[in-house]
């Protein structure tokens, strides 16, 4: 019997690497925390890059979706999915979907055009967009 294995290698593949300067200030933590503290218990729904952050918030009222479900052009994703939250990050700034997407760009620009503020926390680049 003869039996070919055949497996690619790693090297092929890139991988999104922590930031670690940024990891030390656990953004993750101070969302969370702002989240929980500004509930008003209302249906929301959040963006972001990693999968499920929105499960991290008390009460059941948040929705969610990683960047891989956008299916369509951002402002209509953000309207078809009545999107509040962004999480802003530098993996969903660097996504490579995104940056082909010409909605998302002008977005990205000037969030306060389409009604977001800008949360940020401290000692990290990272931020959230809330309308």
């Amino acid at each position: 019997m003869l039996i070919i294995l055949f497996h690619p290698s790693v090297k092929q593949y890139t991988f999104q690497q922590a930031d670690y300067k940024e990891t030390k200030y656990l953004p993750i933590q101070q969302l969370a925390k702002f989240v929980n503290s500004t509930n008003d218990k209302e249906p929301h729904f959040m963006i972001a890059y990693q999968t499920n952050l929105h499960f991290l918030f008390d009460g059941n009222n948040f929705g969610g979706s990683d960047v891989f479900a956008i299916n369509k052009p951002f402002l209509q994703f953000l309207n078809a999915t009545k999107t509040d939250y962004i999480y802003v990050n530098q993996q969903l700034l660097n996504d490579e979907k995104l940056q082909k997407d010409k909605e998302w760009l002008a977005f990205i620009e000037n969030p306060q055009k389409y009604g977001f503020n800008r949360i940020k926390f401290n000692g990290t680049k990272n931020y959230l967009l809330v309308k």
